[in-house]
């Protein structure tokens, strides 16, 4: 999907689909960006090669989608398995069933380099008798590797957990594992994803959903030493929020995203407080998150993609969580751009579209209070002269009202706001 196009909007034009899957991870090639591999429902996992728009079957042993029950699979998977790659060279490619699995060769060749982690005895489904419960079913091979996380810093730290509830940890590329489940964690506490830090060895922060159990609070956990030790970390949660995902700013430590049922947290000290980042974003369980570059991706269980372009503000509020002052942001290096071609006429409004990220140099502030004034924004040049100059009391030109064509064709002017809070301002890097 194109998060930005050259014809005014992003609609159904700017998909392309790889390979069929309801449910499951794309994991990018790191090394190829027109390779992508593709998780699905109970196992299926391909290669997709968009250059010739064609997939290779790459799972490690045929799957049977249906018509056999869990236990007697060879290789066990949920709905969703997961499917990631290691940060680091050689990029290692990591699957999970009830074992944490490695490719290093596309998916030619796997290697299991892990045992059950699922809490199976001896790693093999017993039969234990009786009908299958909540006590026993882990006992009777119904449990999976859910989340995967190869450090960022480390690529013989591994980190894997369970949707029945345990959290290992390998430090040696597989060839040992430890338990190092948080304490107190019972039984199918389904680990949703885990987060290895990407600026201290053995740091790593553990979502944690238990609404299977008809628990809907949010467990989410903190590690600072290999998982010998987790200490909760949901102040400011939503009491019924749980958790599907949690994210560490590649860029700034202790900058940490949360994905819950019920929306977006951030956190500006590792973890110890949160807080809503809910803005525009409709009430919908955000399943997970990425940071790409300056921007955060949300996605839902609606189907849909979001946006929050440039977080580099949240950065500084990091670095000054009290925002008592009237402060304007560092903004993030912008260029100018322009189309080469015509862009036509603007779809129906009913037509499926999203609209362009705004084009021009993101300019963050912040208000306190409500202005007592003018809010005056001047943009120099570098030898300190002025090149545009404006302001919160300049009159906004509204469009003529026989225009040819429908107002929804024609760019909003921008404005300064005096209003309290955190306001954006997009100018558009003309000089007049």
């Amino acid at each position: 999907m194109a998060s930005q196009t050259d014809h005014g909007e992003i609609d159904a034009r700017d998909w392309f689909t790889v390979t069929g899957s309801e449910s499951g991870y794309i994991a990018p090639d790191p090394t190829d960006p027109n390779i992508f591999y593709v998780s699905g429902t109970y196992g299926t996992l391909a290669r997709f090669d968009r250059r010739l728009m064609q997939s290779q079957n790459i799972a490690p042993w045929p799957v049977s989608a249906f018509g056999s029950e869990m236990p007697q699979r060879k290789y066990r998977d949920p709905w969703t398995p997961v499917l990631v790659f290691s940060p680091l060279p050689p990029h290692a490619l990591y699957f999970g069933t009830q074992y944490v699995m490695k490719t290093l060769d596309g998916g030619l060749h796997w290697q299991t380099i892990s045992p059950d982690l699922t809490g199976t005895i001896n790693g093999e489904p017993a039969n234990t008798g009786g009908a299958l419960s909540v006590e026993n079913a882990r006992q009777r091979g119904y449990g999976v590797v859910y989340t995967i996380a190869p450090s960022p810093i480390d690529a013989a730290e591994i980190w894997a957990g369970s949707d029945t509830g345990l959290v290992h940890l390998t430090r040696d590329g597989g060839k040992n594992w430890a338990d190092v489940t948080p304490k107190g964690l019972a039984p199918w506490s389904k680990i949703t994803h885990i987060e290895a830090s990407h600026f201290s060895a053995g740091e790593a922060y553990a979502a944690v959903d238990r609404h299977r159990l008809d628990d809907m609070r949010p467990y989410l956990y903190r590690t600072r030493d290999f998982g010998k030790s987790w200490e909760s970390i949901t102040e400011g949660v939503g009491g019924t929020a749980f958790l599907n995902a949690v994210r560490e700013d590649p860029k700034h430590k202790g900058l940490l995203f949360a994905g819950t049922e019920f929306g977006v947290y951030v956190s500006f000290d590792d973890g110890d407080e949160w807080s809503s980042l809910q803005l525009n974003l409709p009430i919908s369980s955000v399943r997970d998150l990425a940071i790409h570059d300056d921007d955060l991706v949300a996605a839902t269980h609606g189907r849909a993609f979001w946006i929050l372009d440039d977080i580099e503000p949240l950065r500084q509020i990091a670095d000054k969580a009290a925002a008592s002052e009237t402060r304007l942001y560092r903004p993030r290096r912008a260029v100018r751009m322009t189309n080469d071609a015509f862009w036509g006429t603007p779809l129906p409004p009913e037509e499926p579209q999203a609209p362009n990220p705004a084009r021009g140099a993101y300019l963050d502030y912040y208000l306190p209070e409500r202005a007592a004034g003018e809010v005056v924004l001047e943009i120099v040049d570098a030898r300190g002269e002025q090149v545009r100059r404006f302001s919160s009391r300049q009159k906004v030109e509204e469009p003529p009202k026989d225009l040819p064509v429908a107002p929804r064709w024609l760019e909003k002017p921008e404005g300064l706001s005096e209003e309290e809070g955190m306001h954006r301002f997009v100018w558009d890097l003309r000089f007049g």
